[in-house]
């Protein structure tokens, strides 16, 4: 605590011809002023002393902090780990799933290319039957018409020689 003479502070100024009372308001004033604004050694230590304490604290928060910041990032890794092996596992079943259905349709794609082949088969085989049909026809059709053009012809001979004969 600041040491302060009021009773020196009061003679003083009533020796210099202030009044007494004035004189003491002011000692008043003053001494409140020292003592609420004024730190003293006092003060001083004891903020040193809060000070280093609060550094202690703060020291005290950054280990604690730290430890759980370490043990928050090995629960975070463990948890990492473990939802890439769930994530390689599911991805494992998806390529076994991937390869099945390949299987199943590479043998729909056998079966229907068998279907197909027979189908196509079957329509070279009906080709081929209505191709020996109309060569057939066309035989048919052409042995008629050599007939016919025989019989226009020996016909056309036959009135030739009527035209000829009945001329002469």
């Amino acid at each position: 605590m600041l040491a302060f003479d009021t009773h020196k502070f009061i003679k003083d100024l009533s020796g210099a011809g202030m009044n007494v009372e004035q004189a003491e308001v002011l000692a008043d004033h003053y001494t409140t002023l020292l003592t609420d604004r004024i730190a003293t050694k006092e003060d001083v230590s004891l903020l040193r002393k809060d000070m280093e304490q609060l550094g202690n604290n703060i020291e005290h928060l950054k280990q604690d902090l730290g430890g759980k910041m370490t043990n928050l990032e090995e629960r975070l890794e463990g948890k990492m780990v473990s939802l890439e092996e769930r994530i390689e596992s599911r991805i494992v079943g998806l390529e076994g799933k991937m390869v099945s259905l390949e299987e199943r349709l590479e043998g729909k794609m056998v079966s229907l290319e068998e279907r197909l082949e027979g189908k196509i088969n079957n329509l070279d085989e009906k080709i081929d039957n209505l191709k020996v049909h109309l060569e057939g026809k066309m035989e048919a059709m052409g042995k008629d018409l050599l007939i016919k053009m025989l019989v226009s012809q020996v016909g056309i001979a036959g009135l030739i020689v009527a035209f000829l004969s009945y001329g002469s």
